[in-house]
């Protein structure tokens, strides 16, 4: 019962963080991206809150204010990255169950050999490719 519990809450809320993901990522490249034309950056942020969030935005929501990644974190217009990853392990993740019956001990070497090896010294694309054999897809 415990484990049919912990199966069944896996997916709880999972749309609700991808989207407060695509926001923060959307509000990242608007606030990085604006050019040199000045932007109010908490109208802006609360112009893509409004957009993508399926609650309504409080009037006085300062999240902003407290959205260190944004501008302490070194991101830049980078935190889409979060998605991309999620996208990119998915996809990894998806030539193990496909291997099960016929080989899960060529994928599992060929990851080891690619992945873990390879780790940092390789272009992260170069490393994904060289597992997949092919370019990370969202399908």
């Amino acid at each position: 019962p415990l484990l049919d519990s912990l199966r069944a809450a896996r997916n709880f809320m999972i749309a609700s963080q991808t989207v407060r993901q695509i926001s923060f990522a959307k509000g990242d490249l608007a606030l990085h991206g604006a050019g040199p034309a000045p932007v109010d950056p908490v109208a802006a942020f609360r112009d893509i809150l409004m957009a993508t969030n399926v609650a309504p935005v409080l009037p006085n929501d300062a999240m902003l204010c407290s959205f260190a990644h944004l501008f302490g974190g070194g991101y830049a217009a980078g935190y889409y990255s979060y998605k991309w990853a999620e996208v990119m392990a998915a996809d990894a993740f998806a030539a193990f169950p496909a291997a099960l019956d016929t080989d899960a001990q060529r994928v599992g070497q060929r990851f080891r050999d690619t992945v873990l090896a390879l780790g940092g010294s390789v272009h992260p694309l170069d490393v994904f490719k060289a597992f997949r054999g092919r370019a990370p897809t969202p399908d």
